[in-house]
């Protein structure tokens, strides 16, 4: 492991626990956690791993004063993305039942679970947030494309390495059904924290990418 990454696991380890030991969970945290890492440090994953789940935290830190049940959308965060498969259509699905499955030993309360699980599946990003919980998560998990263009153009490429086993057309073909979607929002962001912070960059890097693809830049 080279150093950033067991930087990366210390980091995470920590507020791991320290997030189950304010919950006052009896269960050692130790086997979920161990689950978590190997399911985000898939090799696949080149985007959607330990450092975007890390990232999505700090984002949340700023927001968190929004949220109704701040307990829910951090553990939302944590396994918003645990399956996930570029060519599946169920990853949010998989992944809500997953946490379940994952965090059965915790005998976390039914009520705190479905609201977990319906924060999970918010993040297909299908429909306007309902709550103002997964209007924070929605804004946490997309604030990469509200990120410096360095960021973004990063990301951008480790999008198309998750997605390697496209060909080129079809991966342009989609990726700017995506961004054409976005852009063609009234807003991206769904806080006031979002818009100010995100919405204008956001839309700057959509539609540079979205030339790009398109060979008009």
């Amino acid at each position: 492991m080279s150093n950033d990454n067991g930087d990366l696991f210390s980091r995470l380890r920590a507020m791991y626990f320290g997030f189950l030991g304010s919950m006052r969970l009896a269960q050692d945290p130790s086997d979920s956690f161990g689950y978590l890492v190997s399911r985000y440090s898939e090799p696949h994953r080149k985007y959607h791993n330990l450092s975007h789940i890390q990232d999505c935290l700090a984002k949340f830190d700023s927001m968190r004063d929004l949220t109704e049940n701040d307990m829910a959308v951090e553990l939302a965060i944590w396994f918003h993305d645990i399956v996930y498969d570029p060519f599946s259509r169920t990853n949010e699905e998989d992944s809500a039942e997953t946490f379940r499955a994952v965090m059965a030993p915790y005998a976390l309360s039914e009520v705190l679970c479905r609201t977990v699980c319906d924060l999970i599946l918010s993040t297909r990003h299908v429909s306007a947030p309902e709550t103002i919980d997964a209007a924070v998560l929605h804004d946490v998990d997309l604030s990469i494309l509200g990120s410096e263009s360095d960021a973004y153009l990063n990301y951008c490429r480790c999008i198309r390495e998750e997605y390697s086993g496209y060909a080129d057309d079809p991966y342009r073909e989609g990726r700017a059904q995506f961004l054409r979607k976005m852009l063609g929002m009234e807003w991206i962001y769904c806080t006031a924290h979002g818009r100010d912070r995100y919405e204008p960059r956001a839309r700057q890097n959509l539609v540079r990418e979205l030339a790009l693809l398109q060979g008009l830049s």
